[in-house]
């Protein structure tokens, strides 16, 4: 099994989260399941609220009533919902998540790897070009130019995709429905802070800021997304401190102490930030526990079946194209 990547290793940010019933069947069949809920937000914390601030004004409650449990009780429920999925009627045997992508990643790598996968990093498909019964894939790496050939090719390269653009395959709608900017942020402390309304998704819904918070994990790890307006500014007009002012305000606490940074991620852009902050209760510092841990298109190019004779050349054509 060969794997190419064109990044230089597993995403460093959470990215994307929402893990899909049909997704969690196939993990369940590798056996990565377990390991995936085992790093995704608790199921007393799936709440959606619209809020104008995690801390601040709740203005509405858009999803089920939440508050962290405790741990005996949570695995009741934990257990609840797996006897529920096992039953006749229930469509699947297991059920969507929320894990982020950098996780899930991980795993994905030490399960390939753990198969005796060749797995390689920084390497990008530059051309495909269909030969006989076979796509031939030609790759730019670390070692150079070399090539693969397979029956099909599954392009995975998200909604800039090269594949889809040499095949003149264009999108279909808007070019940009909004851009946002992603702060990375790590505060486990806020977590005590939202105990009785713990939520995945806090709606912000202010004059001067718009967007969302997500809580990754429930555990600390949180990101938030905001509206900025790429026409008219750049990443390089979100230094630290205003990352800092903007964590504060969608967070709602002003005792927020930054502990280090090491990198903020915005759409669009290559950029990275994270901010690690800690949340002080009161003087003196309590102690604190350490940090605990855009939609893509996908396209199968594939050439037609090798039993055509029943479908015309004309019709053949148009799946190729396909």
């Amino acid at each position: 099994m060969c794997i190419r990547d064109s990044h230089e290793t597993t995403a460093v940010h959470p990215q994307a989260h929402v893990v899909n019933n049909r997704t969690m069947e196939i993990f369940r069949d590798w056996g990565l399941a377990d390991a995936v809920l085992d790093d995704s937000l608790p199921i007393d914390q799936f709440g959606i609220r619209l809020v104008t601030a995690v801390l601040g004004d709740e203005l509405a409650n858009l999803g089920p009533e939440t508050k962290i449990l405790p741990d005996d009780e949570r695995r009741e429920l934990e257990d609840l919902d797996r006897a529920n999925l096992r039953a006749p009627d229930s469509p699947s045997p297991i059920r969507i998540t929320s894990c982020a992508q950098d996780r899930i990643e991980r795993h994905l790598v030490e399960a390939a790897t753990g198969a005796h996968g060749d797995l390689r990093f920084a390497t990008t498909c530059t051309a495909l070009e269909e030969i006989g019964d076979s796509v031939v894939a030609t790759l730019e790496g670390p070692d150079g130019t070399t090539t693969l050939s397979a029956d099909w090719v599954v392009a995975g390269d998200g909604v800039r995709s090269r594949t889809r653009e040499a095949l003149g395959i264009e999108m279909v709608g808007d070019d940009e429905l909004g851009t946002l900017l992603n702060l990375y942020v790590e505060c486990p402390a806020l977590i005590d802070r939202v105990r009785d309304r713990p939520a995945l998704l806090y709606f912000l819904a202010t004059d001067d800021l718009l967007g969302a918070v997500i809580n990754m994990d429930g555990r600390g790890r949180w990101v938030v997304n905001f509206v900025w307006d790429a026409s008219t500014e750049s990443v390089d007009d979100y230094p630290i401190s205003r990352c800092e002012e903007i964590a504060r305000q969608a967070f709602g606490a002003d005792d927020l102490d930054p502990v280090s940074y090491t990198h903020l991620r915005a759409h669009e852009t290559s950029l990275h930030l994270v901010c690690r902050l800690l949340l002080e209760k009161s003087p003196p510092p309590a102690p604190h526990s350490p940090p605990t841990r855009r939609t893509s298109s996908f396209l199968m190019i594939r050439r037609p079946p090798r039993s055509t004779h029943c479908i015309s050349s004309a019709a053949s054509d148009v799946y190729k194209r396909q």
